[in-house]
């Protein structure tokens, strides 16, 4: 049976097997947050965004976690469907980092963005505080 490594991060040590389950977590979160934004579910927005969330949307506006969460509400996004390719999730004791491509589909359009967002786990759960995408351009 394969001994897990452990390497030091902020003071305390945590497992290769901690830090794939937390991976596989934050893919989850990514994902059902995908798939809420498609939706148009503020709530579950709000509940994924920390309260001193920062981002950047693909047409450069800063955006605060309220501005976003209104965004949301209000948006009817075109799209029936959407996955996450590329991605990296990289895991830094209670901070993690995931980058990656967001794209979204219906039967008549596709767009694809180029992520990076920034996750603090806290009280036990991973939020996200800060987020920015570029929309990619079909060659």
């Amino acid at each position: 049976m394969a001994r897990a490594r452990s390497r030091k991060q902020g003071g305390e040590k945590i497992s290769e097997e901690d830090q794939e389950l937390n991976r596989a977590l934050l893919s989850k979160i990514e994902d059902e947050w995908l798939t809420a934004r498609i939706r148009g579910d503020a709530e579950s927005t709000q509940r994924l965004l920390d309260d001193t969330y920062q981002g950047c949307t693909s047409d450069g506006l800063a955006q605060t976690k309220a501005e976003f969460v209104r965004f949301v509400e209000l948006s009817r996004v075109p799209y029936t469907h959407g996955d996450h390719t590329d991605r990296q999730i990289h895991i830094h004791g209670d901070t993690a980092v995931s980058d990656g491509v967001a794209t979204l589909r219906s039967a008549d359009r596709e767009n694809s963005f180029r992520y990076l967002r920034v996750y603090r786990k806290h009280g036990g759960e991973w939020r996200l505080i800060a987020s920015q995408s570029t929309r990619l351009r079909k060659p």
